[in-house]
């Protein structure tokens, strides 16, 4: 057979398809030809010839469809073929020819090994292979994709969002389906480690050359990264499916950032891996810097919208911003970190989001505040003594955003009364932002903030001239003194002191009051009290009436779920044996169950810890146990706030994966 083009192909994949798959083709058009030529409606074939015609050209017109899902590539490309009648026929002038589209798909080995498989499936007639609609092509999963097998999401701008959407849809609904169903943040790493079977390392510093804070690993390959604990640098080979995030992002950058990066690096591996291994292939053409511009900005887009969830998000700030009751700029603002902590982005990631859905326009907020978010509040309370002491001394609290007056005329419970509501001018403080000029930049437009906001009432005076107020943080101080000392006389342990306080609280939570006896399997909950023959501890039988299956949930797993600590960890307090607790631990133990205040401390103190205001990790747990509860349930939603405000984890036995 011949074969031809009048005109070379024009991009990268028909350009691979002509050179590497076209002998293929032609041999799979001849090999069906016997069952399908008369379907192609050519005169000069018959029935009586058909088995007697041969191929006289084959030419690559175009590539009319690709799409790609996972490895694999699913195409279906227009070829023009001529046939002779009969055999013996050399003039290729007397071939009739008609143009077939062929579907195949094509299994990209990993990047590396220059490897591919060529399966082709069908043949129809030229625009007549079945489709839904011009945008849909039902015979192709995935995602469609250019010459460069990168999704094509197209160059407008309306038509590109709808693209990003739907593409974090489409790994949402493979990886995370509860995401698009219900308001809940999404797990990137389990999803990664788990589902996509990826090794996230975040225990290593990138080298200053890298232009992101991540990288994912299409190849294995040795890379020159800087080891976070040791400071040594080293050349690791990290396997393919490696995703390694430099170490400082979650310190330096946040967590929403480490989150938004990890999502990023996640979707490229989803969405790139065909085009790595093409590549590899291929070449990269000269151009190559501007098409990774492309596979950036989309990882980007796709990314942003993982980590926030076009559904979930609407309904998260919805509820949010009512929850939180105001029509002003700062209600707005409260309600934006109050989602970014949620979902683990950053606020200007999602004060994006929020913009693109038509959700939150950027206005400028009054210099005078009434409304502060968290990290606000403890900027202003960690540089402000005056304010942490009056904070301190029991005289306001931190509810929604205001600083309220401690009193029941203006607050029930963790919120305000109605009275309060109306009255906001008398019960709460406002804050005035200022900003001065930069003096160590040589532009005169720039501003910082001299701190998050001056005073505007002289807190240390106002303290003086309240007796009441310098009263209560006397008796308050007094009081921790008292604690201090009988915890020095006291014999009893942490342990002992704990294990009475979580008995008490699992059986709360485990359900009803505690039976000796229970009537059936068909209650909602029940609370047995035989014990367990791995914890020796009571266990909780949850029937599921959708399921019809019986739960049985141990007080070791509910201690792990509430406090984010090991099973272990509550065998040891059970029998006593924890002699030397380390602080986050008991801060998790402590948060996990919701301890108020004093407990919190009579139970630092039992493990030999004392917060002071002079170590900046102490200050942020005396900061969020004190005058935050409200803000926090359990150990995972405290370690939220911690990460907004710049410390690291507790309760977690989570190590940096090293090689």
């Amino acid at each position: 057979m011949i074969y031809y083009n009048d005109s070379p192909p024009m991009g990268l994949f028909n350009r691979f398809i002509n050179d590497k798959c076209l002998e293929d083709t032609g041999a799979f058009i001849i090999k069906k030809m016997p069952e399908q030529a008369h379907e192609w409606k050519l005169p000069t074939i018959t029935e009586e010839n058909e088995t007697e015609a041969e191929m006289a050209y084959i030419g690559l017109v175009r590539s009319r469809s690709l799409y790609v899902s996972g490895d694999t590539l699913y195409f279906c490309c227009t070829f023009n073929c001529g046939f002779f009648p009969h055999a013996g026929f050399t003039d290729v002038d007397e071939a009739e020819g008609t143009a077939l589209d062929v579907i195949g798909k094509i299994l990209f080995h990993p990047p590396g090994t220059k490897k591919y498989d060529l399966t082709l499936s069908e043949i129809h007639v030229n625009y007549q292979y079945p489709r839904e609609s011009e945008n849909y092509d039902p015979l192709f999963p995935g995602v469609r994709v250019s010459q460069m097998l990168y999704p094509a999401f197209g160059y407008n701008e309306e038509q590109r969002h709808k693209k990003l959407e739907e593409e974090a849809e489409r790994f949402l609904r493979q990886y995370y389906p509860g995401a698009l169903e219900t308001v809940s943040p999404v797990p990137l790493r389990r999803i990664a480690e788990d589902k996509m079977g990826l090794q996230v390392f975040n225990g290593y510093r990138l080298p200053d050359r890298n232009d992101s804070l991540g990288l994912t690993v299409f190849k294995t390959q040795r890379i020159a990264v800087t080891d976070e604990e040791t400071g040594e640098q080293a050349i690791i080979r990290f396997p393919r499916g490696s995703v390694i995030i430099d170490a400082n992002t979650m310190w330096d950058c946040g967590f929403g950032s480490f989150n938004f990066t990890l999502a990023h690096e996640m979707y490229h591996w989803f969405a790139h891996r065909v085009h790595m291994a093409f590549m590899d292939i291929m070449g990269r053409p000269d151009d190559y810097d501007a098409i990774k511009g492309h596979l950036e900005s989309q990882a980007d887009g796709v990314g942003a919208r993982i980590l926030m969830p076009r559904d979930a998000v609407i309904a998260k700030y919805a509820d949010a911003v009512d929850n939180l009751g105001g029509d002003d700029a700062d209600t707005y603002e409260l309600a934006v970190t109050e989602c970014a902590a949620f979902f683990g982005a950053s606020k200007t990631a999602m004060k994006k989001r929020l913009h693109e859905l038509g959700l939150h326009e950027e206005t400028r907020r009054p210099a005078v505040r009434r409304r502060l978010d968290i990290v606000e509040m403890f900027t202003q309370y960690a540089t402000d003594k005056g304010f942490r002491d009056l904070l301190d001394s029991g005289a306001y609290r931190y509810i929604r955003g205001f600083v309220v007056r401690n009193d029941p005329r203006y607050i029930d419970g963790d919120g305000l009364t109605l009275y309060a509501k109306e009255h906001l001018h008398e019960c709460t403080m406002t804050f005035r932002e200022e900003y001065r000029r930069d003096e160590t930049s040589d532009d005169a437009l720039l501003f910082r903030k001299d701190a998050y906001f001056s005073r505007t009432a002289d807190y240390d005076r106002r303290m003086a001239e309240s007796p009441e107020l310098m009263k209560k943080l006397t008796e308050k101080l007094a009081k921790l003194k008292e604690l201090y000392i009988s915890s020095l006389e006291s014999q009893e342990s942490f342990c002992q002191f704990i294990m009475p306080i979580i008995t008490d609280l699992n059986t709360k939570y485990m359900g009803l009051d505690v039976q000796d006896e229970v009537d059936d399997g068909f209650k909602e909950g029940k609370l047995v009290l035989n014990p367990d023959k791995r914890y020796r501890s009571r266990f909780f039988l949850h029937y599921d009436f959708q399921t019809g299956k019986t739960i049985r949930i141990t007080e070791p797993e509910v201690f792990q779920d509430k406090t984010l600590v090991g099973y272990k960890m509550f065998e040891k307090i059970r029998r006593n044996d924890w002699n030397n607790p380390d602080l986050d631990m008991v801060m998790a133990v402590c948060a996990g169950y919701h301890l108020d205040e004093e407990t919190t401390e009579k139970a630092l103190l039992r493990a030999g810890y004392l917060l002071t205001q002079h170590n900046p990790r102490h200050l942020v747990f005396r900061f969020l146990t004190a005058h935050c509860r409200g803000e926090y349930t359990d150990t995972g939603t405290f370690n939220t706030l911690l990460i907004l405000l710049g410390e690291k984890e507790i309760g977690t036995n989570k190590h940096e994966k090293k090689k």
